[in-house]
């Protein structure tokens, strides 16, 4: 491509001093006021070919501002790309373009490019709008610029290196209707109350800790030693979630929109997790499979989050074998919320499995009703009997669908 510019360079000045000649041989045979108006007339445009031949668009400097560095899939990115160069040589046009990936174009309405008429400007301004961003991280590698003279003689292209990363993490949903599983006295209810221990299960004591509650307080070792004691709980309840994202393509089924939208699930059960005060882990699963243990840390949510960002649907392998080697590394008593698009007699033997475990399962089936067999249908009205709750997610309104979502999915 360069080759073929540079030759179509080459071939435009050639034939900008032909035509200089074939206007000076006019003047000289045909003399007279015209044939001679013709030729001066024709010098301009002979000087500035050869200016713009000799011009580099190197003398641009580029710089991208991404506006918005926080970015969520349906989020607007804004873009602002500042030119500036040395040299005040007059261009009648340039064209400022942004290269940008195809899928990040994908859902664009916009343009990311420009058309500017510079002549003795030294900073040109492009401003652009992706709206509708697809989840990914993606590179910005480069901006092309184009230029020429006046009659398309001379044209001159040349890519100016600019790296930037741009990560848009999943739709994070508000779920403010919807809590871990409640183990506490033995019961096995949604709960709104954060309980963490049971009060009548005491062990020993420790010294107090910033973030121990009131309640935890020992207050007769605490008055007898004269500092702040903790009462330490032999038996904690566990409220922590492990979300499982089952990235396969077993089914031809499933749609990118539905594997999307399982990807904004899995993100917004993360968050709303530890906005709870659970911690929270990521089994996921695909032709690679990845595990995010359950630990507290500050970087855990972030690396979770960013991991859901770069992920895609692969491989066809059944999911069951590799969650069930990760069952030993889940405390007894967590709830494990099974994101799939699909569920056949493997999963519901995995559930059943996690159940014998200690482990509360809940499905949450992403797709289209009108789309389950007879047999899938099945498999989802036996769910509640094994007491495993059975949620139909087929639209991106999760709040509303998880507090009628066990009545859907099982009807």
């Amino acid at each position: 491509m360069k080759r073929l510019l540079k030759g179509r360079t080459v071939i435009g000045v050639i034939w900008t001093l032909v035509l200089f000649i074939i206007a000076f041989m006019y003047a000289m045979f045909q003399g007279g006021f015209v044939s001679w108006f013709v030729f001066y007339s024709f010098l301009p445009i002979l000087f500035y070919a050869l200016i713009i031949n000799f011009y580099s668009l190197k003398d641009f400097k580029a710089e991208r501002e991404i506006v918005n560095q926080s970015l969520q899939a349906e989020d607007t990115l804004q873009v602002k790309i500042t030119l500036t160069r040395k040299w005040r040589v007059p261009l009648f046009y340039l064209i400022v373009e942004d290269h940008l990936p195809d899928k990040l174009l994908k859902n664009q309405s916009g343009k990311t490019k420009g058309l500017f008429s510079v002549n003795f400007r030294k900073k040109i301004v492009l401003t652009y709008d992706i709206t509708s961003l697809p989840r990914g991280e993606y590179r910005l590698n480069e901006i092309v610029l184009k230029s020429g003279d006046i009659f398309g003689f001379i044209q001159k292209k040349i890519s100016l290196e600019l790296e930037d990363t741009i990560i848009v993490y999943p739709r994070i949903r508000p779920l403010p209707h919807w809590f871990p599983a409640d183990h506490s006295a033995g019961g096995h209810h949604r709960s709104k109350k954060q309980f963490e221990h049971d009060l009548t299960a005491i062990s020993s004591v420790r010294d107090y800790k910033p973030g121990d509650r009131l309640s935890w307080l020992d207050w007769k070792t605490t008055a007898r030693t004269n500092k702040l004691v903790t009462k330490q709980f032999e038996f904690p309840l566990n409220r922590d979630v492990m979300v499982v994202l089952d990235r396969t393509r077993r089914s031809p089924s499933v749609s990118e929109q539905c594997f999307e939208r399982s990807v904004s699930l899995a993100a917004s059960f993360i968050q709303r997790s530890l906005h709870v005060g659970s911690a929270a882990g990521l089994i996921s699963v695909g032709e690679r499979h990845t595990f995010f243990p359950l630990e507290e840390s500050d970087q855990r949510p972030w690396q979770i989050q960013r991991h859901l960002a770069r992920t895609n649907m692969e491989g066809h392998l059944h999911p069951a074998p590799t969650i069930q080697a990760y069952l030993k590394r889940i405390p007894y008593q967590t709830t494990l919320l099974f994101v799939s698009q699909t569920i056949d007699d493997q999963l519901v033997a995995l559930f059943s499995e996690c159940a014998y475990r200690g482990i509360t399962v809940r499905h949450y089936l992403v797709g289209n009703h009108e789309r389950l067999s007879n047999e899938q249908q099945w498999l989802l009205q036996s769910l509640p009997g094994m007491g495993i709750g059975s949620y139909l997610i087929d639209s991106g309104h999760f709040d509303e669908l998880l507090r009628a979502g066990g009545r859907r999915a099982t009807s």
